[in-house]
């Protein structure tokens, strides 16, 4: 399985995102939903192909 079985969010990250969809949502009606709707999606596409990229090493690592 290459994917990843669960996420966390902290209370920390979820304060940011709340205050980022106010933010969004006083420029315009609906952006903070927007926002808040394709930040999920990333999360679930995330979940999903966690560990399928290739890694690759800095140069002069061993």
């Amino acid at each position: 399985m290459n994917g990843c079985e669960s996420i966390e969010i902290t209370q920390a990250a979820q304060d940011d995102l709340l205050a980022a969809y106010w933010f969004y949502e006083h420029q315009q009606a609906g952006i903070g939903a927007y926002f808040l709707n394709s930040l999920y999606a990333d999360i679930d596409a995330l979940q999903i192909s966690a560990g399928v990229h290739i890694k690759v090493q800095p140069s002069g690592a061993f």
